[in-house]
């Protein structure tokens, strides 16, 4: 059954968690008392949702004497997407049928107080809503004269620093954007893309004195997560890939441009409204009016198709395959990590049926899968798409690749373990 569905039957129901009991408040809203039963002995476990801004540290539960951790809730009437966080981990609630994709290989749970009628357009709001906070970093130490428009920048404790030291020939730099960038709201339309700042890693050598050599560019998105900071993504550190580059003797040197995702994630990088129109999404309008032309106007790249790419995982392998179909004149190579196929657009459509309908796609791709974890990282559906991409036309060792990790779960550790698959992919590429 596709997911969309499902989840309009699941805002129907009412339900209890592990046998808990909701009574009404004074407020005309309920509380909710939620349970969790650990497999193990976690010392700290915290509710999280959507209400409370997936904050990992929401709402601290408190220890039973059975061993389950529980906390009681007021909330309003309508339809709540949650997790428990225990000791960094973590988990949905394995006591509740009700649950939908979270887009990054595992489930969220779905509570639903009152008749859920209030919040029945959570799919689609979900799915479409760019509502979100401009995504904004804050920088230590950046001197007080500064007014360049790149801040160089390094990760200490998973905080970002002002970097001071000089470029050399072995290590490159990262910088951040200055300035939001943002994309100009179309008259007539409710769309709103959340301004942000973005990363740029160059690479070792570009500081060259007197060089005039040019790179080619990758646009990656969850852009925040792609460096070496070691706190992030939920405890299992970034990609590395700038210290990846500077560490490498093999791979070709490019421009690595960082696009850090909002909490409007799902719509951002999602399917929107109808997939087969392949129409751009504000998203995909932001890379290439905003971000490309800015990257092109301040650094040395190579602009064309081919020295042009784009790569994420789940939800961000998602939109980088929907960029390539999007605008194909503009990128012409795409790797998605774990891709999020089990995803639809708001009319119950996923990436296969893009495929069976338009085809091959204008440019290279790379996609790769885990095996492990409750939904085996996708493994099914991926496997089912690069069949289908294989009928359609893509072949392998000329402009496809597909690599299936054994055993590798859906996080950043193990994409961390394999990102030199798809960066070999994209820098030795064969013209077509």
């Amino acid at each position: 059954m596709r997911l969309n569905l499902t989840l309009v039957l699941l805002l129907t129901l009412v339900w209890a968690v592990g046998g808990a009991r909701t009574e009404t408040s004074s407020k005309k809203a309920m509380k909710h008392r939620f349970v969790f039963y650990p497999k193990d002995n976690p010392t700290t476990v915290v509710l999280t949702g959507d209400h409370w801004g997936w904050n990992p540290a929401a709402v601290p539960m408190t220890r039973q004497s059975d061993g389950t951790f529980t906390v009681e809730v007021e909330l309003e009437e309508g339809a709540y997407l949650y997790k428990f966080v225990a000791d960094g981990k973590w988990y949905h609630d394995e006591k509740n049928p009700n649950r939908v994709s979270d887009g990054f290989g595992g489930f969220n749970s779905i509570l639903v107080i009152g008749s859920g009628k209030s919040k029945l357009p959570l799919r689609r709001s979900t799915l479409l809503n760019l509502a979100a906070s401009p995504v904004e970093f804050r920088v230590q130490g950046v001197p007080s004269d500064f007014k360049q428009g790149w801040i160089p920048v390094r990760f200490e404790e998973g905080q970002l620093v002002y970097d001071d030291r000089e470029p050399t020939a072995t290590h490159g730099r990262l910088l951040l954007s200055a300035e939001m960038l943002s994309l100009p709201q179309e008259k007539g339309t409710s769309h709103s893309l959340a301004p942000r700042q973005i990363f740029v890693y160059l690479p070792k050598g570009y500081f060259t004195p007197g060089s005039k050599h040019r790179y080619p560019v990758i646009y990656l998105h969850d852009g925040q997560n792609v460096w070496d900071d070691d706190r992030c993504c939920f405890g299992h550190g970034g990609w590395h890939l700038n210290t990846l580059l500077d560490s490498t003797t093999t791979l070709p040197q490019a421009i690595l441009v960082g696009i850090p995702n909002s909490s409007a994630r799902l719509a951002e990088y999602g399917l929107g409204a109808d997939i087969l129109r392949l129409r751009p999404s504000p998203y995909h309008r932001f890379l290439r009016e905003v971000v490309k032309p800015r990257i092109d106007q301040d650094f040395r790249t190579r602009r064309d198709r081919k020295h042009t790419a784009v790569m994420g995982s789940s939800m961000g392998g998602i939109v980088s395959i929907t960029t390539g179909y999007v605008y194909p004149d503009t990128f012409g190579v795409v790797a998605a990590l774990s891709p999020a196929f089990q995803v639809p657009d708001a009319q119950g459509r996923t990436l296969l049926d893009v495929v069976k309908k338009h085809g091959r796609g204008r440019f290279r791709l790379y996609v790769d899968n885990g095996t492990a974890g409750e939904t085996q990282d996708g493994a099914p559906l991926t496997r089912e798409f690069v069949n289908l991409a294989r009928q359609k036309g893509w072949k392998d060792g000329v402009d496809f690749e597909h690599f299936e990790d054994v055993g590798a779960a859906h996080n950043e550790r193990a994409w961390r373990m394999r990102a030199w698959r798809p960066l070999k992919f994209i820098l030795e590429s064969r013209s077509r």
